[in-house]
């Protein structure tokens, strides 16, 4: 049977409102169960390139900065060391500015074309589907076209 995670307007629009808030908890408490329950089978994408390779593996532990975040004390909460200038790193800080700036347009510029890839391909391998909801509409991915209106 092939995964699935919808993410809903109600759950984007969860996420804005938290970051307005300078809190992820809430969208956290609400939503947990459901990104975290499917991620682990990103790393069974077969994938060819070393960026989208290291998200799929990472993705729970991404995800993780969130969980843990706390608005009193913003630091990030032990992700371990990472070899220095290595993709991981790069990324892990890319993700660490994103949650503790509150601020994730250069974040999703940057890696919206990486997670589609992997999207896209875990869909084919039949591993995970991912739908996203924007204007009353599904898609298949977050499309370059639709991120800037669909994150603002």
């Amino acid at each position: 049977m092939v995964a699935e995670l919808w993410i809903s307007k109600d759950m984007i629009s969860c996420f804005k409102n938290c970051i307005g808030q300078k809190n992820y908890k809430p969208f956290f408490d609400k939503y947990k169960k459901y990104l975290c329950k499917d991620l682990d089978n990103l790393n069974n994408v077969l994938l060819n390139n070393e960026t989208n390779m290291v998200i799929a593996q990472n993705m729970r532990k991404f995800i993780r900065h969130l969980e843990h975040f706390n608005p009193q004390y913003p630091g990030i909460n032990g992700q371990g060391a990472y070899v220095a200038g290595s993709e991981r790193e790069k990324i892990n800080n890319d993700i660490e500015n994103a949650i503790l700036g509150m601020n994730w347009d250069s974040f999703y510029e940057k890696y919206i074309p990486y997670i589609d890839d992997i999207i896209d391909a875990a869909r084919e391998q039949k591993i995970i589907f991912v739908c996203i909801e924007h204007d009353s509409c599904w898609y298949p991915n977050v499309r370059k076209d639709i991120t800037v209106s669909f994150f603002e």
